[in-house]
């Protein structure tokens, strides 16, 4: 539950932009607006915009609330879909690799995007679980930066 008065969520103090003047802090990079896959509902869901003098910025809009003194949003602290993640590398290093995709599916499925084919290589799965992180866990707790600071499976980020 948040602690600070007027702050549902840090996150959404710092993204969630106003429409009266052009952002002076964040915007979503054209490289995560370009991550998205096609029909990728979490693109639409998480993904907030504003148009001031005829330009459109867009920003991460997982947290909605700005500020206010009513508490209606909570941070998540622990995500159903980042244990998936967490076990599909898990699984992908142990060349389980149809297992891993099976957990890669169930998060691209809620996210409305079609199946993984779970004859894909190791390589590839390693690439779709980078995929599937930075949309799925994008603006949550420096998910991103630990990514891009640490190996993951194979690879680096």
């Amino acid at each position: 539950m948040p602690v600070v008065t007027g702050y549902n969520t840090f996150e959404g103090s710092w993204f969630v932009l106003l429409s009266t003047s052009a952002p002076t802090n964040v915007t979503a990079s054209d490289s995560l607006l370009n991550a998205f896959k096609a029909g990728d509902n979490r693109r639409t869901s998480w993904i907030g915009n504003v148009t001031v003098s005829g330009t459109t910025y867009y920003f991460p809009n997982k947290y909605k609330v700005r500020t206010g003194a009513t508490v209606s949003e909570y941070y998540t602290m622990f995500r159903l879909a980042e244990q998936y993640l967490i076990r599909a590398e898990a699984l992908a290093q142990q060349n389980s690799i149809s297992q891993a995709v099976g957990d890669l599916n169930v998060i691209r499925q809620r996210a409305g995007l079609v199946d993984l084919s779970t004859s894909i290589t190791q390589a590839e799965c390693f690439t779709a679980i980078e995929q599937e992180r930075r949309i799925e866990l994008l603006c949550e707790w420096g998910h991103r930066w630990f990514d891009l600071s640490e190996p993951i499976g194979l690879m680096q980020c």
